[in-house]
C-alpha cells in the first residue's frame, strides 16, 4: 500500500495523472472491478459508479487510487471546461450528469481539450458515435 500512494504521488507531482489515471486505475482497482462490479457493463462511468457505491469493500490501493484519481480528474475537468461551461451550459443545474450531458450535446462546438474530457468521460460508445458521425 505505501508503494501505490508513493506511485499515485508520484503521478500528482509530474502531472501525468490524466494521461497515467487508466493506467492506475486497471492496475489498482482490476480485481476489485472483476469481483464487486461484473455485471456493470463498461463505458458512460459503470464501473467507476459501481466501484465508488462499493468504497467500503474496495481493496485499500484500490480506494486511495480511485479517492485521488477522481479528485485529480474532476479539477482538470472543471479547469478545462470552464469556458465552454460557461458559454454552453451557463442555465444547466449542475448534478445527475447534467452538465457533462450538455457538453455532450455540444461537444462539435466545445474546445479540443474540453472534446477530449468529455470523450473520455463519456465512454467507449460515445467515442465510436462522435469518430463515425452518429
Amino acid at each position: 500500500m505505501k508503494n501505490t500512494v508513493l506511485i499515485i504521488c508520484a503521478l500528482l507531482l509530474t502531472g501525468t495523472t490524466t494521461i497515467a489515471s487508466a493506467d492506475a486505475a486497471a492496475k489498482y482497482c482490476g480485481r476489485d472491478a472483476a469481483r464487486l462490479c461484473s455485471g456493470a457493463g463498461q463505458g458512460h462511468g459503470r464501473i467507476f459508479r459501481c466501484l465508488t457505491r462499493k468504497k467500503h469493500h474496495l481493496s485499500p490501493p484500490c480506494r486511495i487510487t480511485l479517492e485521488v484519481l477522481t479528485g485529480v480528474f474532476i479539477k482538470h475537468a472543471a479547469r478545462v471546461c470552464r469556458t465552454d461551461v460557461r458559454h454552453y451550459c451557463k442555465r444547466v443545474r449542475p448534478g445527475h450528469g447534467r452538465i457533462i450531458q450538455c457538453l455532450r450535446r455540444n461537444y462539435d462546438l466545445l474546445e479540443r481539450g474540453c472534446a477530449a474530457v468529455v470523450t473520455k468521460i463519456s465512454g467507449k460508445k460515445f467515442r465510436d458515435n462522435v469518430y463515425s458521425g452518429d
